[in-house]
C-alpha cells in the first residue's frame, strides 16, 4: 500500500452536484440544514457494488458519514453540505476510522492508503451527475479555502 504523509494528503473531495437533497429539511435531520444523508446511501450503493463492506450511515451535527472497509481497515467518508440551501456543493473527507485499541496507539493519526482514496475518487469521476471535482487537504478544507486543489488525490 502506497502512503503520504498526512499533512500532505489531499483527502477531501469537493465536487458540485445537483442530484442530492439541499433544500428539504427532513425531521430526523439535527440541524435544519444536515443535509447528505442521500448522498451517504449513493456512496453506500456505489461502495457495495464494489464489493466493499460496510456500514449504516451516521448523522453528525454538520452532516451524515458512512464507513467502509477496505483491505481490513475502516474508513469514515464525512459529508458536508456547502453553502446555503440549493447549492449543490459538496465535500467529502476519507479519515481512518480505527478501533479503540488502534487509535491508542494512534492509528487514527495515521494516513490514509493512496488506493482508499482512489476508490473514492473513482466513484465520484465515473458519476455523470458530479463535476468540478477537486481534492484538497484536510486543513484547506476545514478553513474553507475549497478553491484550486488538484484533480487527483494522489500525487502524479
Amino acid at each position: 500500500m502506497r502512503m503520504s504523509k498526512r499533512s500532505d494528503q489531499r483527502r477531501c473531495v469537493v465536487f458540485e452536484s445537483g442530484d442530492f437533497n439541499t433544500t428539504v429539511t427532513k425531521e430526523n435531520y439535527l440541524n435544519p440544514e444536515c443535509f447528505g444523508d442521500d448522498l451517504a446511501e449513493w456512496f453506500n450503493t456505489r461502495l457495495e457494488e464494489r464489493n466493499l463492506r460496510i456500514r449504516p450511515i451516521g448523522q453528525e451535527d454538520f452532516g451524515w458519514y458512512t464507513t467502509f472497509i477496505y483491505d481490513d481497515e475502516e474508513y469514515n467518508l464525512v459529508i458536508s453540505h456547502v453553502g446555503p440551501r440549493g447549492n449543490p456543493e459538496w465535500v467529502v473527507e476519507v479519515e481512518r476510522n480505527p478501533s479503540l485499541l488502534k487509535s491508542l496507539f494512534g492509528a487514527s493519526t495515521r494516513s490514509v492508503p493512496e488506493e482508499a482514496l482512489l476508490v473514492v475518487d473513482e466513484i465520484v469521476k465515473t458519476s455523470p451527475s458530479i463535476s468540478t471535482i477537486r481534492w484538497l487537504r484536510v486543513g484547506d478544507a476545514h478553513r474553507g479555502h475549497l478553491e484550486g486543489g488538484s484533480e487527483s488525490p494522489v500525487s502524479p
